[in-house]
């Protein structure tokens, strides 16, 4: 398989994974829901803050999701 195409693959996950937790957020109690988004948020700041290859890949894939999930349940 290519590099292109596990690529690919991985972000089909992620963005999976971002749509579960959209739905498995909505049935969390308010206060159980802001500590997940702290953790997210804690989460993306580290991810965003390494500089090996890895975690610079691995940190441009989850990165934008937290930020999103993060966001859209701040709003709730």
């Amino acid at each position: 398989m290519k590099k292109s195409e596990q690529l690919k693959r991985v972000q089909d996950y992620v963005n999976l994974l971002g749509k579960t937790y959209i739905i498995l957020l909505d049935i969390l109690p308010d206060e159980d829901r802001m500590r997940f988004i702290a953790a997210l948020e804690k989460t993306s700041r580290a991810l965003s803050a390494e500089n090996n290859n890895f975690q610079e890949t691995l940190g441009s894939l989850l990165e934008p999701m937290q930020t999103t999930l993060a966001v859209h349940f701040r709003k709730k």
